[in-house]
């Protein structure tokens, strides 16, 4: 992909893109699904009944607000001078920017909803909520929710660890997604976090929004 218009090569490797996070997010997805079948995920959360009060309210009203911070941490990653960040733009460069340059919004609107729905099934939905399950059997109730929430945050961490600045700032992500899900009551609400997060980062990085961070330079590498 290029920076300049969008020919029939560019259009076929967004393509790709699209259909190699489809089956990456699927098999996340499946891979959820079958550790729910056994027993890890969170009894209370059903996949298939949602109702308005208790969720598809909350999902909307705590991914939007949830989003926020993350899209925050996001744009003050891509501006700051600490080497933690300077690590995480330079991975951002070397690995994602040349695939996500020159995508068109709709395909960084299509890989950013995938990501949320299959990362957050298996990270909040499976991991977080099977072990705030079993783990409240040993200890209590606070206990519990605190050691569901890490297990999952960790496991996020190590799937985006490209280095060891990523791995801390994907951890810190995951804990606050799984704050939001805790909070919300409802997976959906951190998928919903995490997808507007990601359709944020990944436009600025295609190029269909333009940041003007102090110094007046364009930002160009994402979170």
């Amino acid at each position: 992909m290029t920076d300049s218009g969008s020919g029939p090569e560019e259009g076929t490797s967004q393509s790709s893109l699209v259909w190699i996070t489809f089956q990456l997010e699927a098999a996340l997805a499946g891979l959820a699904l079958l550790l729910g079948s056994f027993g890890l995920r969170d009894p209370d959360q059903s996949l298939i009944r949602f109702t308005w009060e208790d969720t598809v309210r909350p999902a909307l009203l705590w991914g939007v607000g949830g989003a926020l911070p993350l899209i925050g941490l996001s744009v003050f990653g891509r501006n700051s001078r600490w080497r933690l960040f300077e690590q995480i733009r330079a991975a951002i460069a070397a690995h994602l920017l040349p695939l996500i340059r020159g995508c068109d919004l709709a395909g960084v609107a299509l890989i950013a909803l995938l990501a949320g729905l299959g990362e957050e099934l298996l990270f909040r939905w499976s991991i977080q909520g099977g072990v705030t399950r079993l783990a409240s059997g040993v200890w209590g109730n606070t206990a519990a929710v605190v050691t569901g929430i890490a297990a999952g945050g960790v496991l996020f961490g190590l799937c985006h660890a490209v280095n060891r600045s990523y791995f801390l700032v994907a951890t810190l992500a995951g804990v606050w997604l799984g704050l939001v899900m805790w909070l919300s009551g409802t997976w959906l609400a951190a998928a919903l976090a995490h997808a507007l997060t990601d359709l944020y980062s990944l436009a600025v990085l295609a190029g269909h929004l333009e940041e003007r961070p102090a110094g007046g330079e364009r930002g160009k590498n994402g979170g």
